[in-house]
């Protein structure tokens, strides 16, 4: 008899308990929104991302394979190198390939395209030391003759001593005095990249840096400056330490001109009023790979976001010049790319994830057989619109949220097998809980 009483004293002290700690609460048994359970659910996924993100996958082994295929991967890589391709060319701009020639080849190239007046000529080459006289005045008179010419500088040794909030540099590499000078202005070519990491995929550009505290710009920022002045006054207003670059294609999204193509006999007549800019590029293809073969200065080869191969690449993809192109076509026609504010960026994931809690409790009511296969696939659908969504955002608008989606799609993922756990957790505490309170009654 006694323990009789003490199995329904245990089944009735359970019971208040229990429907409040698993799915089956009335709160949640239909289309619910707001629920302290959804909350709770919530906040169990919010320590998970936090012990995701203290966790220290790098120093495992086994991850570095997984950890280096996308550790130079972004969502939106995808946008440049899969939805949008090369884009239509842009007509303002015109590279023109150096190629191998020597510094006379050069000065005719200059010479023959300063005959039919273009605005802006840059170039994208150092001369580092005086060679042949006579052939060093061909090409310094190149330059020297004309006020529209910018040329390259490279910044060297940040000083990492000052306490300054901006970056200043304490060198500035040139040319040689007389070439430097000789050129109307110039402007530094340094690439944005993590290359302390070991990647050269460039994804962004600095506009302006400062050497001894005097303002620097940048070589495409100068070249846009010359061209359309008030083209750089929304980059200056931006105010932006690092662009992002919204790349157009490679060289041939803007009018092209082989070394070889450049002579006394062709028509050039394009290059009238528009920006020429010269620069290394091998046009050849391997049949093998796709990929420019780079035969010159791997130096001045990057990896872009425009890389079709875009994990785990292997062969660069754009030159030097092509990406200076990109920068300057960005500016001139204000096409700039923003991202998504930390703070929208918290917010967004927040909702993504809630509602994903409200959606998967309200299906297991529905489907509680087939719960684990219906919440599987609608979280595959989840998060495949989402990334859709987001691509064609960035796409349609310009507008990157990167960062969010990892963490919204992640967020619907942990939730699969996340929401189980918590209510499973909650009941064994609360039954703990009145276990002890029973046996304490029963002492009493």
């Amino acid at each position: 008899m006694a323990e009789e009483h003490e199995n329904s004293l245990n089944k009735e002290s359970y019971q208040p308990v229990l429907k409040h700690s698993t799915f089956e609460n009335k709160e949640v048994r239909n289309w619910v929104f707001f629920s302290w359970q959804h909350v709770g659910a919530m906040v169990f996924t919010a320590i998970v991302f936090i012990l995701l993100g203290v966790i220290p996958w790098g120093e495992w082994d086994f991850i570095d394979p997984i950890s280096e295929t996308f550790a130079d991967f972004e969502i939106t890589d995808l946008v440049f190198s899969k939805l949008r391709g090369n884009q239509e060319i842009d007509t303002n701009i015109v590279i023109v390939s150096i190629g191998t020639l020597p510094r006379a080849g050069i000065a005719e190239q200059i010479r023959l395209i300063q005959l039919y007046q273009p605005k802006v000529v840059g170039i994208d080459a150092f001369f580092w030391n005086r060679k042949d006289s006579l052939v060093d005045e061909e090409l310094l008179q190149s330059l020297r003759d004309y006020k529209n010419v910018v040329i390259v500088s490279k910044l060297d040794s940040l000083d990492t001593s000052s306490d300054k909030d901006t970056k200043d540099w304490k060198t500035l590499r040139t040319s040689f005095p007389d070439f430097h000078k000789a050129a109307t202005s110039h402007g530094f070519a340094n690439m944005y990249s993590d290359e302390d990491k070991g990647f050269r995929t460039i994804r962004g550009f600095v506009p302006f840096q400062t050497v001894k505290g005097q303002r620097i710009n940048n070589f495409a920022v100068e070249i846009a400056r010359l061209y359309d002045s008030n083209s750089v006054k929304l980059l200056q207003v931006r105010n932006k330490e690092v662009e992002v670059i919204n790349f157009r294609g490679d060289h041939n999204s803007f009018y092209f001109f082989d070394f070889d193509q450049i002579t006394p006999e062709t028509d050039l007549s394009v290059v009238k009023d528009k920006i020429v800019l010269f620069g290394f590029v091998d046009n050849r293809f391997s049949d093998e790979t796709g990929y420019k073969v780079i035969n010159g200065s791997v130096e001045d080869a990057f990896f872009t976001p425009m890389n079709k191969k875009y994990l785990g690449k292997t062969y660069p993809d754009m030159y030097g010049v092509a990406v200076h192109a990109n920068v300057v076509s960005m500016i001139l026609n204000k096409k700039y790319i923003d991202k998504m504010p930390k703070v929208l960026s918290l917010i967004v994931v927040f909702v993504f994830t809630y509602l994903s809690i409200v959606l998967l409790t309200f299906l297991y009511n529905k489907f509680k057989k087939y719960y684990d296969t219906v919440a599987l696939v609608t979280q595959i659908v989840m998060s495949v619109s989402l990334m859709f969504l987001f691509l064609l955002i960035f796409d349609t608008f310009d507008f990157d949220a990167d960062f969010t989606l990892i963490f919204a799609i992640l967020g619907v993922l942990i939730n699969l097998n996340g929401m189980e756990i918590y209510f499973a957790l909650v009941t064994q505490v609360k039954i703990l809980y009145v276990r002890y309170y029973v046996l304490r009654n029963k002492k009493v």
